[in-house]
């Protein structure tokens, strides 16, 4: 069985008990292994998915955070910044990374569109291990990772 893991940074307590509970459910309806984490901050995923990375064998990760705009520069930075560092990532381990984070002028606003891109995320992390089983399958490399 696949295994895919998903780093959380929902930002605020309200969302945190919301979301959580509908993320769960979205990811077992996918028929996904899971392994989770909490960090913090945004500002924290990018190194938490690294150490994680370096530990352990992952088909995918689903990065799902959320942050209210301030209006301060530097919550827009962290954000731009956390999105680069996951693409990064990506290619620097070889791995499907899917950021489900938003930045948004209300919770209101970000429970929606959030669980919008949740569902894209847990879409995306099934296509690719729907890959990385054909390629598998094609060069006889059952144990193998799909490697670019």
């Amino acid at each position: 069985m696949h295994k895919i893991l998903v780093v959380e940074s929902l930002g605020s307590a309200a969302i945190d008990s919301d979301l959580g509970a509908v993320i769960q459910h979205k990811i077992e309806e996918a028929r996904l292994r899971v392994e989770k984490l909490s960090v913090r901050s945004l500002a924290l995923m990018p190194a938490a998915i690294s150490m994680a990375l370096d530990a352990a064998e992952y088909d995918a990760v689903i990065a799902v955070g959320a942050s209210i705009d301030d209006g301060k520069i530097y919550t827009k930075e962290i954000f731009a910044n956390c999105i680069r560092a996951l693409m990064d990532l990506s290619t620097i381990y070889l791995i499907s990374i899917f950021p489900a984070i938003e930045l948004a002028k209300e919770e209101g606003d970000m429970k929606a569109s959030l669980l919008a891109a949740v569902d894209e995320a847990i879409k995306g992390s099934c296509e690719m291990i729907q890959i990385q089983d054909t390629y598998n399958h094609f060069t006889g490399d059952i144990n193998g990772r799909y490697k670019n």
